[in-house]
């Protein structure tokens, strides 16, 4: 990964870019990937209260023994699998360990930028039953600049992202590498520096 070639307009205003509250463009998403632009999630009560009705349909789904696929289930041909509920929060981070397998060079940082808001626009629609709090750590990892180290190679499914998607995933529970400030670290000991803790931020659905 080299040093990133863009750098933040100095002595300019730059825009904010709401997330929830418009659509997001890919003009946008490319302003964000080289910070000619900031970005935050929209405070309208209507998206907040759409994001947690997701999270809170999905709690009652579980709590009522209902099966959702990925989340009470194995994945791919483990779909027949069942989870009990006592294992369900263990799922996610037992999958984003098991897909670190990423090879090759690392994607460059304006890239990374893009992967990490690509993914907000599609989770801040809210129809992924994700949590708002998950919403916030990948603003933050832009506004921190605190960026995963995403292997270019490597990917399983029909959607092609699982493994690239589990390095940021990872981050997010205080794993792997990350880079900041120049150079690559473990994301620890950047989050003991920026946050005076160790943050793990997790990614269970409930």
């Amino acid at each position: 990964m080299d040093n990133d070639h863009a750098s933040s307009t100095s002595g300019l205003k730059q825009t904010t870019i709401v997330f929830g509250s418009c659509p997001i463009t890919i003009e946008d998403v490319f302003a964000i990937s080289h910070r000619t632009a900031k970005m935050k999630l929209s405070e309208d009560e209507k998206f907040v209260n759409r994001i947690q009705l997701g999270q809170q349909t999905l709690q009652k789904l579980i709590c009522e023994g209902h099966i959702v696929y990925g989340v009470t289930t194995g994945y791919g041909n483990s779909c027949n699998v069942n989870i009990s509920q006592e294992l369900v929060n263990e799922l996610p981070g037992q999958l984003v360990r098991f897909l670190g397998a990423g090879l090759g060079s690392y994607f460059e940082l304006d890239e990374t930028r893009a992967i990490i808001t690509a993914r907000l626009v599609s989770l801040a629609n809210g129809f992924s039953a994700v949590r708002l709090e998950l919403l916030n750590q990948l603003v933050m990892l832009i506004q921190q600049d605190i960026l995963p180290c995403v292997p270019q190679e490597g990917s399983v499914g029909a959607s092609g992202d699982l493994i690239p998607l589990s390095y940021v995933a990872a981050v997010l529970c205080g794993e792997r590498d990350v880079y900041y400030q120049g150079k690559i670290q473990p994301t620890y000991k950047v989050f003991e520096e920026v946050f005076y803790l160790i943050v793990l931020f997790d990614i269970q659905w409930m």
